[in-house]
């Protein structure tokens, strides 16, 4: 079998200059997250709904994890756990949690490789409906082509049903 002759002293700077890569970006993320980003990340996966109390199901995952402290690294990698833990679909460990029948904490077994596996494939699949989405947006304004512009549009609004019908008239007779 053939080896290729690698310079160790090489790969290990190397892996220290990726894993101050990854911290700068992690930086950048901790002072540009928020709840609402990854509520929102959650909804992109398909996360719906709302609980019994009427609070959506993206906001009540997230604040459990908040209560976990495990908000500052993101929701992505802890539900993508979530989900291989439980077993189940998108929904159902969303569900699960908000309930709190599933902790993030049951995890922790599995193996990270598994997990950004799983979070590649929801991120994918997120992206997969964004872009279908944009297709079937774009497919609509050509069948149904904006008039020509400049579009013209009158606002008579006075207070007085009957003083703007009057101003509304001579406006478009004028």
């Amino acid at each position: 079998m053939a080896t290729i002759p690698l310079d160790l002293q090489q790969v290990a700077h190397l892996k220290k200059l990726a894993d101050q890569i990854a911290d700068q970006v992690q930086l950048f993320i901790d002072r540009h997250s928020s709840a609402s980003v990854e509520r929102t990340v959650l909804r992109l996966y398909g996360v719906d709904g709302i609980d019994k109390d009427g609070t959506p199901i993206a906001n009540r995952v997230v604040d459990i994890l908040k209560e976990e402290n495990g908000l500052p690294r993101g929701i992505s990698r802890p539900f993508a756990g979530a989900l291989l833990s439980c077993g189940k679909g998108v929904q159902e460990t969303a569900n699960r949690i908000a309930q709190r029948k599933l902790k993030f904490t049951r995890a922790a077994t599995i193996p990270q490789e598994q997990i950004q596996a799983r979070e590649q494939l929801l991120a994918a699949e997120a992206v997969s409906r964004l872009d279908a989405t944009r297709q079937r947006k774009r497919l609509k304004q050509q069948a149904c082509p904006l008039p020509r512009q400049p579009w013209r549009y009158l606002i008579v609004a006075t207070g007085n049903i009957y003083e703007d019908r009057r101003q509304a008239i001579s406006a478009v007779e004028a």
